[in-house]
């Protein structure tokens, strides 16, 4: 497995990238060109320096494979995606985890941001597209037309129009935020692996299963103006050049090809590559072309060292007692930036933070059936302050409530307990919580962070909760991440 860059005038390989022997999904430039974000099969996010070829930074989080990165508009903010369901943002030069956002029902397959960087899309194996805030990390709707996995997502150079592209053969073209569809794209006879705007963003790009590339025209009729054959695998992966008259193309059949966009002829083959081309992307002056094969296996990559990184990421700021009970606040708080900061500062409490939240953060409660259905009935009340109560508990057992609200949605009285009911839905699927849930799963964080012993011992205790409470899951996550080493009895 490895990464090539080519200069795209000459053909000529100018850098290659190694260090890893499982299969490469991603890969993007950074927007001043001078980095490479790839997504991996070993669940890593690796970055790193252009011109050198120096390994500058590795994520870690994922516990799955990384299918989708993406970068915000100014390239301080790296976006994942992965086939253990979460999106997560990374800050590019701390390297620290900045949000998880959860909701889909599948892996994540595809990410995308607007030029502003303030809505992000993602696609996924559930079959549905969804539109995020980047910063308070909320849900803005979910796309639902597909009928069957969704491979690829893409925005228009204005944010206005989103592309996705499926594997029912269909592109689908959106409204943005909205999230209303202007039109279906139908023409390949295989599912739609890529999907790619043009700089001027009056045309997309379609790669398939059935081996050709189609541009059409972006708007209501959707007009197909160029089908593209040639390739004779999958077609993996597209992008457009930053002046748009020629398309890169990746495939199974291990070619890299270059297309005139006007006239859909082949201008120019790279070499061939050693496996499946997985991914490609331009540099933003369109003179390099990065491509990820699997055809690779040596380990010659340089590494940062683990404790210059770690030193790095060491918070300084001194806590103090008389600072925990405003920590602890701050610690549920809406804006990602202060709620992170936080998180550093508690961690770097170490013992002082343990035993503060050893007795603020309790194991979750089991939710008998009785009182489900009890708050089932409130939420269809006309009582207000009912309903208050029981949204609040329900967004505390988050997907554990799932099937009973998604039947309670089906058979509620009146169209007016059925909205409330599927807007509750909603909000659950798209991770919608409370500040109080908020702060105990940020609290795991800190705890996982500061890894002694009495962190641990407060995590086993929290893992033995409710099985289907999220602060359960997470706790069990964070003792995985932590190493199946039990704390020492004490």
């Amino acid at each position: 497995m490895a990464i090539q860059i080519f200069d795209v005038t000459t053909s000529r390989e100018v850098s290659l990238l190694r260090g890893y022997e499982d299969r490469v999904y991603s890969v993007i430039f950074s927007p001043d060109g001078r980095t490479l974000a790839a997504g991996c099969e070993d669940t890593l996010v690796r970055l790193w320096d252009v011109g050198s070829g120096d390994l500058l930074r590795q994520f870690t989080g994922h516990e799955k494979t990384v299918q989708a990165v993406g970068f915000t508009a100014e390239g301080q903010i790296l976006a994942s995606g992965s086939d253990d369901r979460t999106i997560r943002l990374w800050d590019v030069q701390s390297g620290d985890e900045l949000a998880q956002f959860k909701g889909h029902e599948g892996g994540v397959s595809s990410l995308a941001f607007t030029p502003d960087g303030e809505i992000m899309a993602s696609a996924s194996a559930d079959m549905t597209v969804r539109l995020w805030e980047t910063v308070e990390g909320k849900s803005l709707g979910v796309l639902r037309r597909h009928t069957n996995r969704v491979e690829a997502v893409a925005f228009s150079p204005d944010g206005k129009t989103l592309a996705s592209g499926g594997w029912d053969w269909t592109i689908r073209l959106w409204e943005v935020p909205s999230g209303n569809q202007i039109v279906k794209l139908a023409g390949h006879s295989g599912g739609v692996k890529a999907v790619a705007f043009s700089p001027d963003g009056k045309a997309v790009a379609s790669g398939s299963a059935d081996k050709s590339i189609c541009i059409w025209e972006v708007g209501p009729r959707g007009r197909k103006l160029q089908r593209i054959t040639g390739h004779e695998g999958i077609i993996f992966s597209l992008a457009f050049s930053p002046s748009g008259k020629e398309l890169a193309s990746g495939s199974d059949d291990r070619t890299i090809r270059l297309w005139d966009v006007a006239s859909g002829k082949e201008v120019r083959r790279l070499p061939e590559s050693p496996g499946l081309v997985s991914a490609v992307a331009f540099s933003p002056n369109g003179k390099h072309l990065a491509t990820a094969n699997t055809g690779f296996t040596t380990l010659v990559i340089r590494r940062p060292s683990t404790s210059t990184v770690e030193a790095a990421l060491r918070p300084r700021t001194e806590v103090l007692p008389s600072d925990l009970p405003r920590l602890w606040q701050d610690l549920g708080d809406p804006d990602l930036r202060k709620a992170h900061g936080v998180i550093k500062a508690l961690a770097a409490a170490q013992q002082l933070a343990v035993a503060f939240l050893e007795g603020r953060v309790r194991p979750a409660g089991v939710m008998d059936a009785g009182r489900i259905n009890l708050l089932l009935k409130d939420l269809q009340s006309d009582n207000q302050g009912l309903q208050k109560i029981a949204v609040e508990e329900v967004l505390r057992l988050g997907q554990a409530a799932e099937p009973s609200l998604r039947q309670a949605a089906v058979s509620a009285p009146t169209d007016k307990a059925r909205q409330r009911l599927q807007e509750l839905l909603e909000k659950v699927q798209s991770g919608g919580q409370p500040p109080e849930v908020t702060r105990d799963l940020r609290a795991v964080d800190v705890l996982l962070r500061i890894k002694s012993p009495e962190a641990r011992r407060v995590l086993e205790k929290l893992a033995l909760g409710a099985p289907e409470s999220l602060l359960t899951q997470e706790a069990k996550v964070a003792l995985k991440r932590m190493g199946d080493k039990p704390s020492p009895v004490t």
